[in-house]
């Protein structure tokens, strides 16, 4: 018998999101910086497509697309010069 996972807070949450940010800047930022002649779009590509099908294996196509599009409006947000 698999014991119920205890729920998480909001704090624990955003606790365990910046972990994974702060890991995934030790990796790609020296791996950018390992590979000079790699275009950033490239490193982009690859951590969006990793982004992408880890959120449809979990959440499904809507709910990803709904992501996708919020991601966008982001960008729009904190780059005014973003049509």
């Amino acid at each position: 018998m698999q014991a119920k996972p205890i729920p998480l807070t909001a704090a624990d949450i955003q606790a365990k999101v910046q972990t994974l940010r702060d890991k995934l800047v030790d990796v790609v930022i020296p791996f950018a910086e390992e590979n000079p002649g790699l275009p950033t779009q490239a490193i982009m590509a690859g951590l969006g497509e990793l982004l992408i099908q880890l959120s449809i294996a979990q959440v499904g196509p809507q709910l990803t697309v709904n992501f996708l599009g919020d991601l966008q409006e982001a960008v729009r947000r904190f780059s005014p010069s973003v049509n």
